[in-house]
């Protein structure tokens, strides 16, 4: 039965002992020392792999640069729920009786709104000054 690549890439991973991890070239050369040697299959199944999360991507983009073996997260154990305790019920606090006030008398509407200035836009007093500026386009037909 055939290993497939993420496998062999997994296992030349975890079995390299460098501390920022194994390059892309490294890993390679490890699996055609195995007998392994089909780039584009090593190049898929490393980006599935950190796309996976199974290997962390410790420098470069996409297939290039180094790799570590992803450290299986740690089960943290659940505690158990504390036991919700009801408050005390609150009493209710007493109405306090509503005192009528004098309302003021509010302005128009109209009045309030001022009808906003619009400011004239001044348009550029010269064009054709800057037409003179730039070269004629000239189109040579062969």
């Amino acid at each position: 039965m055939k290993v497939g690549a993420a496998e062999l890439i997994l296992k030349a991973v975890t079995a390299s002992k460098e501390r920022k991890g194994i390059s892309f070239v490294a890993l390679k050369k490890e699996l055609a020392a195995q007998g392994f040697d089909h780039t584009a299959h090593i190049k898929r199944a490393v980006i599935k792999l950190v796309e996976k999360g199974s290997l962390l991507q410790v420098k470069g983009t996409g297939a290039g640069g180094s790799f570590k073996a992803a450290e299986k997260p740690k089960k943290v154990a659940k505690k158990p729920a504390a036991k919700a305790t009801k408050p005390a019920a609150k009493k209710p606090a007493a109405k306090k009786a509503k005192v009528a006030t004098p309302k003021k008398a509010t302005k128009p509407a109209a009045a309030a709104k001022k009808t906003p200035v619009k400011k004239a836009t001044k348009s550029p007093k010269n064009k054709t000054a800057f037409r003179s500026i730039r070269p004629a386009q000239v189109i040579v037909v062969i």
